[in-house]
């Protein structure tokens, strides 16, 4: 056995094998910190995906579509339109007694002759919104509850259209909200704002998806004016919008 004197070092291989106290401390100081870190990872990983399911509840909830027990109570507001329209005569009637009264009293004013073809059009909420349910029944999109929904306008918001969701105890519906303007003789959407439930669509979504769909529908509300008149201008009021243009009606003369 290999003797060591007291105030002998040890030998150079031997000393290099043995740690030091502060290689001791180092280690034992890391030891801690790298499972500190670890648990700090997954705390933060947890926390981010606590956030995207409470996220993705809430979406939902205030949509309406689902009901999340206390998520719903606060995200979730039963839709209100702007006000209650009851339906009236279908536009495409209440334009036609319109000219043709128009018509008449321009007939006899000019002695037979259409010499004044300026022409200033009401379209009052309630024929719109008889229009639009006659549109959405005839559509069969069993989705929408047809019979209840309706047309507003405001003067400052612009058109609003309400369509309740069928099937649904909560009172959900769709909200969409157009600002119009004139466009080669017609009307054209310049924007559109939508909502489920009580939750706010996105711009983009609204843009990409909810406008060429409105946009459609309004192509035939183009096809029927442009019958009666081009449209140069628009005014908004409440409960109506006023359209300005010239008449495109021909009138025959018979002697």
């Amino acid at each position: 056995m290999t003797r060591i004197e007291k105030n002998q070092e040890l030998d150079p291989p031997l000393k290099a094998t043995m740690p030091t106290v502060q290689d001791i401390k180092k280690e034992e100081n890391q030891k801690p910190k790298k499972g500190r870190g670890k648990l700090i990872g997954c705390g933060l990983f947890l926390a981010i995906f606590l956030a995207f399911i409470l996220g993705v509840s809430w979406f939902l909830a205030a949509s309406g579509l689902v009901t999340i027990p206390v998520i719903s109570s606060w995200a979730y507001k039963t839709p209100a339109p702007l006000h209650e329209v009851k339906p009236g005569v279908v536009l495409e009637a209440y334009v036609s007694d319109n000219f043709n009264s128009l018509l008449t009293q321009r007939l006899q004013a000019g002695g037979g002759e259409l010499k004044d073809r300026s022409v200033s059009l009401k379209l009052p909420e309630n024929s719109l919104t008889a229009s639009f349910q006659e549109t959405l029944t005839s559509s069969n999109l069993s989705f929408f509850d047809a019979m209840h929904s309706q047309v507003a306008i405001d003067k400052d918001q612009g058109i609003e259209l309400f369509i309740p969701l069928a099937g649904q105890t909560n009172g959900n519906a769709v909200r969409f909200l157009l600002q119009l303007t004139t466009n080669n003789g017609g009307l054209s959407i310049v924007s559109v704002k939508s909502s489920v439930g009580n939750l706010n669509m996105p711009v983009w979504f609204s843009d990409a998806v909810v406008k060429p769909l409105l946009e459609r529908g309004l192509i035939m509300v183009n096809q029927k004016l442009s019958q009666y008149l081009s449209i140069e201008s628009l005014e908004f009021n409440d409960s109506e919008i006023i359209l300005l243009g010239t008449i495109t009606v021909e009138v025959i003369k018979i002697n």
